[in-house]
């Protein structure tokens, strides 16, 4: 193995929210650790060491990585901000003060810095310069062996020092991470997952605030352009990955259910008993795998779907046993599609592809129905039934399974009218 090749860089990570949870923060710190060191490995780094020191994690990956990790590192839930660091045991301090002089004068020699500023931590106490003290004696070797001016308001550059019980750590960029909480630190939520903007947003959000999100989605099977559907969501699960997700998601065939609600049903709640069909399957779906609540990308007022009214009528077939969640209820869409495109899945969800909600669409929608309605609405319906077939037919796609979109009438592996639900 060539010298190149052993070489390693550290990035080191400030924790967001773990501060505040007490005498719980160690479980959401280990919890951290074991998600960045999936997500590496999910995007092909193996070699990682983690170390947790005072709250702070060191990622260290192969040198020929460095970009990776750097793609990576916005992606950790439960990250306040992180960079690209150096480290010196704290009995090679003049080794640590010769390596700082030594970057500030390559940086300068690449990019003249107009002006500069120390910051410096003193988290082990025990050391007998205060913060600074430490910082003006550093930036005074900086000014006299580099002649940088220094500014202490405004400065062109900033670099961070850190004094650890057992090291130095030093850094010039601090970049922000994703915040939140680490996943699966908050127990485990159903996501109701389409091709549209709104919902890969909500499991974000889900995600953020420490959740296992467990994706459902509902497509028009046997009918429609239902394998686009599937496919598109493969490609938005896909990317959620990256940022913890799971790498598997449920496919729910609906349209034969559908084509009953549209045959035997008011032709104004179409919309509203599709929806509280899919609230009632997605409610089984959470008790066979232990999630806790239910998410949706419900945005107040959106659509005919999404007023209180709709919201209301649709929710009551599992309210108040399910509690739901609407993480983007008050972000109108510009809001919503801007934070899809920092996530990844706008390029995505704009892309055509069939969606089971607009399948067999009435002319005119209800956007006010009430339970009553809608409850008699049902009537003609065998509801039970139609819940259990849909179940039967479910479908666990994992996104790194051979798919073949670009053959339409190909047969799944596992297929739909014969699969059943897995756990």
């Amino acid at each position: 193995m060539s010298e190149e090749a052993k070489e390693r860089v550290t990035f080191v990570y400030h924790p967001a929210e773990l501060s505040l949870k007490g005498k719980n923060r160690g479980n959401f710190e280990d919890q951290l650790t074991k998600n960045m060191k999936l997500q590496l490995k999910h995007s092909g780094i193996t070699d990682v060491h983690i170390e947790k020191i005072h709250g702070r994690h060191f990622v260290s990956v192969p040198a020929d990585k460095e970009s990776v990790l750097e793609e990576m590192s916005p992606k950790f839930f439960g990250v306040a901000n992180y960079g690209r660091c150096y480290t010196f045991p704290r009995a090679q301090e003049d080794e640590f003060k010769k390596h700082i002089v030594q970057h500030f004068r390559e940086l300068n020699e690449k990019s003249k810095i107009e002006s500069f500023r120390i910051e410096t931590s003193r988290v082990d106490k025990r050391f007998p310069l205060k913060s600074m003290e430490f910082s003006k004696e550093i930036g005074g070797l900086i000014h006299e062996q580099v002649g940088i001016p220094v500014n202490l308001t405004k400065p062109a550059t900033t670099a961070w020092i850190e004094v650890l019980n057992d090291k130095f750590v030093y850094f010039t960029a601090r970049l922000p991470g994703a915040a939140g909480l680490p996943v699966q630190s908050s127990g485990r939520v159903a996501c109701l997952l389409s091709g549209g903007f709104d919902s890969p947003v909500a499991v974000w959000y889900m995600m953020r605030r420490g959740c296992a999100v467990q994706l459902v989605h509902f497509h028009s099977a046997p009918y429609g352009e239902w394998r686009s559907s599937v496919s598109k969501i493969r490609k938005i699960v896909s990317v959620l990955h990256q940022w913890g997700g799971p790498p598997k998601f449920y496919a729910i065939p609906i349209g034969e259910q559908q084509r009953q609600i549209a045959v035997d049903a008011p032709d104004k709640l179409r919309i509203t008993l599709y929806r509280r069909l899919m609230m009632r399957v997605a409610k089984k779906i959470c008790e066979r795998q232990h999630c806790e609540a239910l998410a949706t990308g419900d945005s107040l007022g959106q659509v005919a779907s999404q007023t209180i009214n709709s919201m209301t009528t649709i929710e009551s077939v599992i309210s108040p046993d399910m509690l739901i969640f609407r993480p983007l209820l008050g972000f109108n869409k510009e809001e919503i599609m801007e934070k899809a495109q920092q996530i990844g899945t706008y390029d995505i969800s704009i892309l055509p592809a069939g969606d089971c909600c607009s399948h067999m669409l009435p002319k005119k929608v209800a956007t006010h129905p009430t339970i009553e309605e809608a409850t008699e609405g049902e009537k003609k319906l065998n509801i039970d039934k139609m819940v259990e077939d849909a179940i039967a037919a479910a479908q666990l796609i994992d996104i790194n399974a051979p798919w073949n979109e670009e053959e339409p009438g190909e047969a799944l592996a596992c297929p739909l009218t014969t699969s059943k639900f897995q756990e």
